[in-house]
């Protein structure tokens, strides 16, 4: 996260936006020297509160609310089951910076000229919201988490994958038995066909359409095979070699369902 934002403000005062500022505003900026950022919003807040219309509470607050914000970024390591908290710290983080900004466009509706105001304006735009925006980016969704291990198809031995299993194209050599397989990962968007009764009149064509980190990718194959899988489940389809060729087969061989922890064979 980016420096906080320091700047020497500069009003014009009316009288009893003089006696205001004397009152809250000095010692708001007591408190924000020393650091206690939302002690001095509390105080700025008793300002607005007697009249929304003052420039300088206006401005003050938004870059104490800014500082609070730049110093709330440091959220260590972040483990799975930190994910839901993380995503809405972070996106309470994003609401406080877009009020940053709301507060900021009513102080320059009061005074169009002021340059601190529209520097601090843009501070926010380009760093800080532009961090908080690539933050709540990077936070997957529990189902899209990067899986690290994998059992092999063709040894069972479980395998450590050093990139983790992520939602796109790969092929995953065996450091056991040094066989490859292919793997297809995303999450389903569209099921077409029978997947979860097993029947007796050959097999049935199926397609589904998986969502990955580069494209949609529609899986067609044929089996009648039992499986289980629903719309918005994580899952993996693994494609083994053919015998005596280096090409893969057509179907895929097994799909692994992430989201309920269940491996299938087609």
């Amino acid at each position: 996260m980016a420096d906080t934002f320091e700047a020497q403000w500069k009003f014009s005062l009316k009288d009893k936006d003089s006696k205001l500022y004397h009152k809250y505003g000095v010692p708001a900026i007591e408190l924000a020297n020393d650091g206690e950022y939302l002690a001095a919003v509390k105080l700025i807040d008793k300002i607005l509160k007697d009249n929304s219309k003052v420039e300088f509470a206006l401005l003050l607050k938004a870059n104490y609310m800014l500082n609070y914000v730049t110093n709330s970024f440091d959220f260590g390591e972040v483990t799975p089951e930190d994910l839901e908290k993380a995503k809405t710290k972070t996106q309470k983080l994003k609401k406080d910076l877009e009020e940053c900004i709301r507060l900021i466009d009513e102080a320059l509706k009061l005074n169009p000229k002021n340059t601190n105001g529209k520097s601090l304006k843009s501070f926010i735009q380009k760093n800080a919201l532009k961090e908080t925006n690539k933050l709540l980016d990077s936070i997957p969704e529990k189902n899209e988490i990067v899986d690290t291990s994998f059992a092999c198809p063709y040894c069972t031995k479980v395998i450590e994958v050093q990139e983790g299993v992520q939602d796109k194209v790969m092929d995953i050599e065996c450091e056991f038995c040094n066989k490859t397989f292919k793997c297809y990962t995303g999450k389903i968007l569209v099921i077409r066909g029978r997947t979860n009764a097993a029947w007796s009149y050959g097999p049935e064509p199926i397609s589904i359409t998986l969502h990955t980190k580069n494209e949609d990718i529609n899986v067609n194959f044929k089996s009648r095979a039992r499986f289980l899988v629903h719309r918005g489940d994580r899952v993996t389809f693994i494609f083994l070699k053919q015998i005596l060729s280096q090409s893969f087969k057509e179907n895929p061989s097994y799909i692994y369902n992430w989201s309920a922890d269940e491996l299938f064979k087609l």
